[in-house]
């Protein structure tokens, strides 16, 4: 068995921040479109569209969650190979 270290730390860093500034991406979109609803787009077309943009974004939002989970999972397998480490090595 075999973990390096840096190197899945390097990208479980990397997986954890781009789940946070996606995340924020996909909020700051979502507060634009719904600023259309207000009035700015009316119509059936709108409707679909905004039902549409609904689905897609409960979509974006749990996938976002599993790049969380995974970046969570990455960052306990670090631990318990530094803990293991620790106490053989």
């Amino acid at each position: 068995m075999l973990l390096n270290v840096e190197a899945v730390g390097a990208v479980q860093e990397r997986m954890a921040k781009d789940q946070t500034r996606i995340a924020e991406l996909v909020t700051a979109l979502t507060g634009t479109v719904q600023g259309l609803e207000n009035g700015a787009w009316v119509g059936n077309s709108a409707s679909q569209f905004f039902a549409e943009y609904e689905m897609e974004n409960a979509k974006w939002k749990r996938q976002l969650e599993v790049l969380r989970i995974l970046a969570e999972r990455m960052e306990q397998e670090i631990h318990e190979w530094e803990h293991a480490a620790e106490k053989f090595g």
